[in-house]
């Protein structure tokens, strides 16, 4: 089996942060890594570079970095940048060890005009400030903090430049999730004034009035917001995936019965499942669910009343499937199939011709793209299917998960999305799709659909996949009492999903250390209830906690 390395670099948009370029770094070979967003910014490694295991300390799933050799190594794109003196953040994992040198980390804009540069590096000046702390330079200014990076350990750097914020000293630097003060600023109070019509982002290398300063070390996870992060998203960063806003529609499908299927989404768009061919509930369910629908492909559709996302706007659909057909299908749709790009259905690829039989495939009316891997295989798969929106929106900008990895598209025809979703026969239809009038039916297995309003990460697609969903909190202890006696005991109930087994843990003050008092308790599904022995003697306060093993 190929092993495929991840390095990601990601860009975000508009005032929300949204994603507008996307680069994973996961093909490992070639020197071609494809953006697998909406802007086709293709990232291009130059030099000898080495994919490396050594990863930092991550809250998602990061099995490798990028080690550059500091002469010849470097990542190219197309993308521009944040241009003039709107607000951004940079942030990246970086591990080197040595003397700073000349270098860029992340780097673009026009180092002749005074202001129209953005270079982001370690201080290698010490008249400057601290050798080796992260340094924000525009041509003619710059910012330094105080924190040596160069100590042969993981750092998280984030280089955050405000709205409205003026010249460059109000960058705040932040290292592993902590704000730095500045330890060194430039005499100059040069106006900040990027150029967005020269030299394009690079990573690892900067480009100082034809000079090219290359960094001697290994990178990771690379991030560029057109916004100023807020200090807690920061600390996400960090530590953990970004949280997704905007769940505009959650189908567990973990009723077991009934024929109301409940949307957990903010949306609240119930599903109901259609008569006089219903799916029936299996007990034939993938990880931590318990049941699922099994579709008979004879128009058993789950109708239900929400538009869906409309226009070109990002959207990202994730859902459980099983199956072996090879007939024409539809996992779900909605749109309207009269006219080219108006409608957005997910399906298996049937036909040779555009691609691998049995595939994930979306069509928009007249455009279609196809992904890599078929899936018929009557096994339990995850998919994912995400696009995000930009100024032009088209079908090659769909990227594909399969079980939480990224699968690439092999074939399309390139129409413009512009998804008509006013309800009625054009609704959220489950277990098929409407070509027309004609229903084009599932046969197999789905469970837990979900759609989102925006583009998600493979991280937070690998969070859904395992169960969870992306931002939401740990469990939360919902009634406690307390019945006294030698021992005494306490009775905890607290949140649970099906699946996950749970730890308890008391402390007597906060500061002390957290004691365990059980382990491996199974979920007893929505909610799981354990009752611990309270012995005599043990008089001080207790506190207690709950978390998932």
């Amino acid at each position: 089996m190929k092993t495929c390395a991840l390095l990601t670099l990601v860009l975000f948009g508009n005032t929300h942060g949204e994603l507008v370029g996307r680069w994973l770094f996961n093909e490992g070979s070639g020197t071609v890594y494809a953006d697998s967003s909406s802007n086709g910014n293709d990232a291009r490694i130059a030099g000898a570079q080495v994919w490396s295991t050594d990863t930092p300390n991550t809250g998602f799933p990061n099995p490798a970095s990028l080690t550059l050799n500091g002469t010849t190594d470097f990542v190219n794109t197309s993308f521009q940048g944040i241009g003039g003196n709107a607000p951004r953040t940079v942030a990246f994992w970086i591990k080197i060890s040595g003397a700073p040198t000349n270098h860029g980390i992340v780097a673009w804009g026009n180092s002749v005009e005074n202001g129209a540069k953005w270079h982001i590096r370690l201080n290698n000046a010490a008249n400057n400030g601290p050798l080796g702390a992260i340094r924000t330079e525009t041509q003619g200014d710059f910012t330094i903090g105080t924190t040596a990076l160069n100590d042969g350990q993981w750092h998280h750097v984030a280089s955050v430049y405000p709205d409205g914020a003026g010249e460059l000293g109000t960058v705040i630097h932040y290292i592993d999730g902590q704000a730095e003060t500045a330890g060194g600023n430039g005499a100059s109070i040069q106006a900040v004034n990027t150029s967005t019509v020269s030299a394009p982002v690079t990573v690892g290398r900067r480009n100082q009035g034809g000079v090219l300063g290359y960094f001697p070390g290994q990178i990771d996870d690379v991030r560029i917001y057109d916004r100023a992060l807020t200090p807690r998203e920061v600390t996400d960063l960090s530590g953990a995936s970004p949280t997704t806003a905007g769940l505009m529609m959650h189908l567990p499908m973990d009723e077991g019965s009934g024929s109301v299927i409940d949307d957990v989404g903010t949306g609240d768009n119930d599903g109901s499942i259609a008569a006089p061919n219903p799916p029936v509930w299996s007990n034939d369910a993938p990880p931590s669910l318990s049941t699922s629908l099994l579709f008979s492909g004879n128009n058993d559709f789950l109708y239900t009343d929400y538009e869906g996302i409309g226009g070109s706007a990002s959207r990202s659909v994730t859902f459980w499937f099983k199956t072996t057909l090879v007939s024409d299908n539809g996992i779900l749709g909605w749109g309207n199939a009269g006219g080219a790009g108006l409608k957005w259905h997910a399906r298996l690829n049937t036909s040779s011709l555009d691609g691998p039989v049995g595939a994930l495939r979306v069509e928009i009316q007249d455009g279609r793209i196809v992904a890599t891997t078929p899936v018929n295989d009557g096994q339990w798969h995850h998919g994912a299917i995400i696009f995000e929106e930009d100024g032009d929106p088209d079908i090659t900008d769909v990227v594909f998960y399969l079980d939480g990895q990224l699968d690439p598209s092999t074939t399309f025809t390139s129409v413009p999305i512009n998804t008509v979703n006013t309800g009625g026969p054009f609704a959220v239809t489950l277990g098929g799709r409407l070509q027309g009038a004609v229903g084009r039916g599932f046969t197999g297995n789905l469970a837990d659909l979900r759609i989102f309003d925006s583009g998600l990460s493979q991280a937070e697609v690998m969070e859904i996949m395992t169960g969870g969903n992306p931002g939401e909190s740990g469990p939360e202890i919902t009634f406690i009492n307390f019945t006294p006696g030698s021992p005494g005991s306490l009775t905890l109930t607290w949140n649970s999903r099906n699946g996950v087994t749970y730890r308890v843990e008391s402390s007597t003050d906060l500061h002390s250390p957290w004691q365990e008092e059980a382990d491996a308790l199974d979920s007893q599904g929505a909610t799981t209830t354990r009752t611990i022995d309270i012995f005599p003697g043990n008089d001080r306060k207790l506190f207690f906690r709950v978390s998932e093993e």
